[in-house]
Order: structure tokens, then C-alpha cells, then sequence
């Protein structure tokens, strides 16, 4: 009976520890990004695909955000509009970003209003967003 009993103590202080940890704690729940360079590449006549660079600051901040948030659920959102909803998989160190889709219509405008340099660009825990 007191075994039993100590592995079910042991079992609750493994899981408070794992909720408690002071690195959930402070993995930030969104980032605000900038543009550093972007390249428009077309991957066939119907589809492109735009290469986000981001500056030194926002791959710093980007990296934080995504070590703490692998295997959740991320909104990318530009100028306030859902771009995409991606499942972080890994950290990103390298401060690049992809957005692919059809050549014509909503990502060329995206094209151009991030090419202007005054778009916001931000990502955040889906569970975090407010639509």
C-alpha cells in the first residue's frame, strides 16, 4: 500500500514540475517580426513562393518563440490578416519564413504591401489568437 501510494506522489510531483517549468513559463506567446529582405520565386506559372529574411532582432525573437512552441500550432499573421497556421516542428535559427500560393491574386498583393517595408508582420500560439 505504501508503495503504491509513493508512486502515485512521485507520478504528481513529475507532473507539477513539468507545468511548472520555469521554461513554459516564459516562452513568449507571440512575436512581432520585420522584413529584412524578401524574394518572390515562382515554382511553376500558377504558384510562387515569397522568402521572408528577417533582421537580427526578429530571428533572435523568432527562435525563442518557436523553441518554445514545437509541436503547437502557430498563426502567422501580416497586417492583422491570417496568412497561414502551421505546426511548429523545430526551432527556427535561421530567421527565414515561407509563404507559398497562387500567383495571382491575395499573395501578390501580399508580395507587394511586404515589399513596401510597413507591414506588420507577427506570429502567435493559435490558442493565443484572437480572430
Amino acid at each position: 500500500m505504501l508503495g503504491k501510494l509513493s508512486q502515485i506522489i512521485s507520478a504528481a510531483v513529475v507532473a507539477a514540475s513539468i507545468t511548472a517549468s520555469p521554461s513554459a513559463a516564459q516562452t513568449p506567446k507571440a512575436a512581432d517580426l520585420v522584413v529584412e529582405d524578401l524574394t518572390v520565386r515562382a515554382t511553376d506559372p500558377a504558384h510562387m513562393v515569397i522568402d521572408i529574411l528577417l533582421t537580427p532582432e526578429s530571428r533572435v525573437a523568432l527562435t525563442e518563440f518557436t523553441e518554445g512552441a514545437v509541436g503547437r500550432k502557430a498563426d502567422i499573421r501580416i497586417d492583422g490578416q491570417l496568412v497561414m497556421s502551421p505546426v511548429i516542428t523545430e526551432r527556427i535559427e535561421d530567421g527565414r519564413l515561407q509563404v507559398t500560393g497562387s500567383a495571382s491574386g491575395s499573395l501578390d498583393q501580399l508580395r507587394e504591401r511586404l515589399q513596401s517595408g510597413r507591414t506588420s508582420l507577427r506570429i502567435e500560439l493559435a490558442d493565443a489568437s484572437t480572430n
